[in-house]
Formats: structure tokens, C-alpha cells, sequence
């Protein structure tokens, strides 16, 4: 039997206190819903009920999950429904290791509130700040206090800094405690420490001094995170923690430990990890970008052969694993597909094992791949796990926050090649919608219930449709272009102010205001059209059917479209109330 069980009694109280009898079906309402998904692909990560249609939301709760029919009893004449028209609806990602905060600089931004919020686009609902030290944490709490934190964010408090000393900061996270609530979305989910330094080639403990570090924290009720790289330190915590079982195993059992990074495992320290209800906190990106970095190459014929990132082998043993993205360590700008350090794009690393911009793994490495369904877990139930928050976090069911994340397509169905383009349409944290992707036409405001009555509306979620403006680049003319999509494909209008085909046709010098009708076909972000008519707005009009083809192709990452004609830049015109 484990030390620490799955989930604690405290937490089970908790969880069916909140969502009452779990049968399979909605619980009764007890009042009209605020906001219902329906029509939805929904992967709930709640192993009783995974699979599911509609989701109902009441403040900043899930209240109901179930069938589109299911939940037309929590619909009210003030409830807002969105037709989500099959696609995907996740759990809210949880990057379980990141500093976004602390470096955001690093990536580029001017600011952690920049940091924070490209977060919240890519689908990221609850950061884990790993290094919340004596300057990180007021910021925390003064971006939370200035309304620019979206995301809840968990503070560990290192007890070290992460130098070949391993120099101690003292007690100064005494004046803390475990589960403490900073402020509305900043709490405090235990303490961090570093184990081994330099890929491992200096160890920072004593065996001895950290039996007693592990043995006051967890009678102190402290959750502890540790830096852990190599199979000789994770050996250290794992006699660490096999001598807490012995000398107080009450204490082991009422707190989680989690092994950062864990690079390096044997067979039997697995067995051991899994006796003892450790947490390894893995980079699924890891295996990918690391890959030609010759100390990591050098690191890897030091340890045992078979112990290097040995994921599906911890998923086999039935290990909860969570995962963090490191962030904004190896960070690169991604040129296509979803983003560095994205859930999208670790969910495609994790089966590929593809590195930064497409770096090839060894095929070695291929051994140790897991699947979509299983790196989705390492994001969101598994990560509420590794901070003890299982009850509230990190699956669809009724009476957790209502943290959600809708997609473009379902990642688990999906083909291999094509999970690296899926794209975030919605983030929701808390009930609120903290992003909405320019694409999804839409976009409910919030899931608080509105003054007037709801209608249905549906979440058009393609790129192209729409209306769009741009300058002509060779002579500053403005154009629009509107493009609707019916059974038969794409309609496509273009107005040019200052039409030089027009214009030479006609006469004139400068060109005349033109009309373009075009049909087209759409495959992935580019949109291939057939001129069926050009109207010259002259005096008198004229009308050609010329053998034109213009080809428009869509940037997410800018949300513009550019033509093949002109060479233009588009952007997305609001749509009018």
C-alpha cells in the first residue's frame, strides 16, 4: 500500500460534499444555470464520468455535466448557451513547473502580467511559481491586487538557492504556511529545494541533514518539491522518505513530495516512488529539446542505461505524473504551430518526442513516448494532484472551479501531424473568460447571468469567416474583403477602392472602385479561391469573368490573413453588436 493514499479522506469529504451522488448523471438543479456548453466534445478527466456533451457553469462553478438533453433542466430564460458546434472541451492546463513571473524577461516580454496573460491564451489556467522567493511573492500578490493576474497561481517558497553551495535562506518561510491564501488568486502550495547541482556532479545534501529537512517539513504540514536530476540524488530522497514512513508515517501521509524534473529513474527506484506516494513532476519537452546538448549527452552514458526520461514506464507502474513546462528554459519562438511551451505543443512532444523548432529525438527515445490521453492527465488532473487540490482542480465534474479550455479539435483523435496545429478558442478560469480567440465569432463575455434573456449562439470557430480590411502595398488604396461559408464552400467579396485592373480597362490613370466575387475551398490555414467576377465600378459598370486565382493565407498566431494578389496584410474587422 502507498504511504501517501491517492487522495486523502480530507479531500474526498470535500469532493462529495460538492458534487453530492456521483450515478452518471447531473446532479438536481437548484437554480438556472449561467452559462451551458453544448454540443461539445468534452473530455472530462474524471475517471467516473470521461466523456460527456454539455457543460453547465454557475458562477465560478461546474454544476452539471452530462448530455445536451441532460442539461436543458439548468437552462433559465436568463441562461447563455453557446453552441460549441463538436468541438473540444478540456480541462484548464496546469503547468505544474514554470517561472513566468520571475523570468519573464527571458522570453522576451516587457512585463509578468505580458507573460502571464500569452499563458492564459495558450490554455493555461493555474501556473505553479517554483521559485516564489522574497521579491516574487509581492509581486504576485500585487499584479493579483491590480486585476492583472488571470491564471491562479501556486507559490512555492524556496528554502535555498540554487548554487553550488546550496546556501540557505534561512526560516524566512515561517511566516508562512502550507495552503495559505495570499491573495484572490495566489496561495501558498508548500516549499522547494534543490538536491543536486551542475547535471548532478555536486550533490547538495547530506543524508542525514535531509532525512531531518523532510522529516520537520512534513510534521509541520509542509509539501515539499525537489530539484532532482539524477539517479544519486533522487536515491537520497528516496531513503529520506523511506525513513519518514518509519519514524512518523502519519506525518508522510498527510503531505505530498514531489521529485522536479526526475530526468534520471531505475526500474527500482519506480517500484520505490510508487510505495511511497511521490509525485515525479516531468518535462514532456524535455526528451525533445535537449536532444544534441552534448553535456546532456555526456550526463546520459553517466547514469544507468534505460533511466533517462523513462515516462511510460511511470504511466505503466500507475504513478500519478504531473508535468511542467520548465518555462522559459530552451524558449524559442516557434515559426508554425502552437507555441513553445504550449499545451498543444508539449501534447505533441509527448508522443513524438520532437524538440525546438522541430529537432528529430533519437530514435531511442521513442521508447519512452506516452499518449495524448496520458500527457492530458500529466496536465490537468494529475497536476491538481501534485498540489493537493484534486477536489477543486483539474477535471469537468460538478462542483469543481469551472476552469476550462476549448479546442479546435480533439487531441486525442486527432492524427499525430495534426495535434501541433489544434487551436485554443477559449480559456475560462473560474467561470470568467479570461480569453476568447479572435476566430471564435461568438464569445460569451462572461458565465454571469445576463439582465435580458440568453439566446443560443454558436461558436463559429473558423479562421477566414468574417469581414477584413487592408492597405494595398503598391498604391495605399483600402480594401475589404467579407468571406461566409455555406454548404457549396467559401464566398468570398473583395472592394478595392482604387482597382488598377479597373483602371487600365477603363481608362483611367488611377484605377476605379472594383467589386471581386470569388468561390474557394479551405485546407488547414490556406483558403484557395476562383475569381467569378470582377465588376468594375466605372460609369457605365462593367462586368468580366476573368481566369483569376487568389490564394489567402491565415497567420493564428496574428490573427491576419495575407493574398497572394496583392501581397496585402488583413486584419480582422470587429463584428458590430
Amino acid at each position: 500500500m502507498a504511504v501517501r493514499t491517492r487522495i486523502c479522506l480530507v479531500a474526498t469529504i470535500l469532493a462529495l460534499s460538492l458534487v453530492g451522488c456521483r450515478d452518471g448523471h447531473s446532479p438536481a438543479p437548484a437554480g438556472p444555470a449561467d452559462l451551458i456548453f453544448v454540443n461539445a466534445d468534452v473530455i472530462t478527466m474524471d475517471d467516473q464520468v470521461p466523456a460527456a456533451q454539455a457543460v453547465a457553469v454557475s458562477g465560478q462553478t461546474i454544476v452539471a455535466v452530462g448530455t445536451d438533453q441532460d442539461l436543458q433542466r439548468w437552462r433559465g430564460p436568463h441562461t447563455t448557451v453557446v453552441d460549441l458546434d463538436g468541438r473540444t472541451i478540456v480541462p484548464g492546463f496546469i503547468d505544474a513547473h514554470q517561472y513566468r513571473v520571475q523570468k519573464y524577461a527571458d522570453a522576451g516580454y516587457a512585463d509578468p502580467a505580458a507573460a502571464v496573460d500569452a499563458a492564459v491564451q495558450q490554455g493555461w489556467t493555474t501556473l505553479e511559481e517554483l521559485y516564489a522567493d522574497p521579491g516574487v511573492l509581492p509581486e504576485l500578490h500585487d499584479l493579483d491586487q491590480a486585476g492583472r493576474l488571470g491564471p491562479w497561481v501556486d507559490a512555492y517558497l524556496p528554502v535555498m538557492l540554487y548554487d553550488a553551495a546550496g546556501t540557505s535562506l534561512g526560516s524566512w518561510y515561517q511566516a508562512y504556511h502550507q495552503g495559505q491564501v495570499l491573495s484572490p488568486h495566489v496561495r501558498v502550495a508548500g516549499l522547494i529545494g534543490f538536491t543536486d547541482y551542475d547535471n548532478a556532479t555536486v550533490l547538495l545534501w547530506q543524508q542525514d541533514a535531509l532525512n531531518a529537512f523532510l522529516l520537520d517539513s512534513a510534521r509541520q504540514g509542509w509539501s515539499v518539491a525537489l530539484k532532482t536530476v539524477s539517479t544519486r540524488s533522487l536515491e537520497m530522497i528516496l531513503r529520506a522518505e523511506e525513513n519518514l514512513a518509519r519514524v512518523d508515517p502519519d506525518a508522510a501521509r498527510d503531505t505530498r513530495v514531489r521529485l522536479e524534473h526526475a530526468l534520471f529513474i531505475t526500474a527500482d527506484q519506480i517500484a520505490r516512488i510508487k510505495k511511497l506516494g511521490l509525485i515525479p513532476v516531468i518535462n514532456l519537452n524535455n526528451p525533445g529539446q535537449l536532444v544534441g546538448e552534448s553535456d546532456v549527452d555526456q550526463f546520459i552514458t553517466r547514469e544507468p542505461a534505460g533511466s533517462y526520461t523513462p515516462w511510460r514506464s511511470l504511466e505503466a507502474a500507475g504513478i500519478p505524473v504531473a508535468n511542467g513546462t520548465g518555462w522559459p528554459s530552451y524558449f524559442v519562438d516557434e515559426p508554425t504551430g502552437a507555441p513553445f511551451g504550449s499545451p498543444v505543443h508539449l501534447l505533441y512532444q509527448a508522443v513524438t518526442r520532437v524538440g525546438n523548432l522541430g529537432r528529430q529525438p533519437y530514435p531511442w527515445l521513442l521508447d519512452q513516448t506516452i499518449t495524448v490521453s496520458q500527457a492530458l492527465r500529466a496536465m490537468t488532473i494529475d497536476s491538481a494532484y501534485a498540489t493537493s487540490e484534486e477536489a477543486t482542480k483539474g477535471s469537468i465534474t460538478p462542483g469543481k472551479l469551472a476552469d476550462l479550455v476549448v479546442l479546435s479539435a480533439d487531441p486525442v483523435t486527432a492524427p499525430v501531424s495534426q495535434i501541433n496545429d489544434i487551436n485554443v478558442l477559449l480559456t475560462m478560469i473560474g467561470g470568467r473568460v479570461a480569453w476568447c480567440s479572435p476566430s471564435a465569432r461568438a464569445c460569451p463575455a462572461t458565465a454571469t447571468a445576463s439582465a435580458a434573456a440568453a439566446p443560443t449562439t454558436s461558436l463559429s470557430v473558423d479562421p477566414f469567416v468574417g469581414t477584413w480590411s487592408a492597405t494595398d502595398p503598391t498604391d495605399g488604396s483600402e480594401m475589404s474583403l467579407r468571406v461566409s461559408r455555406d454548404a457549396s464552400g467559401y464566398q468570398v467579396t473583395l472592394t478595392d477602392t482604387k482597382a488598377r485592373i479597373c483602371g487600365v480597362g477603363s481608362g483611367g490613370a488611377h484605377g476605379v472602385p472594383a467589386e471581386v466575387q470569388a468561390h474557394g475551398n479551405r485546407e488547414g490555414n490556406v483558403l484557395t479561391t476562383d475569381v467569378t467576377s470582377l465588376t468594375c465600378l466605372a460609369e457605365p459598370p462593367t462586368t468580366e469573368r476573368p481566369t483569376l486565382q487568389i490564394v489567402y493565407t491565415y497567420d493564428p498566431a496574428q490573427d491576419t490573413l495575407r493574398d497572394s494578389a496583392q501581397d496585402a496584410t488583413w486584419h480582422r474587422q470587429p463584428v458590430a453588436p
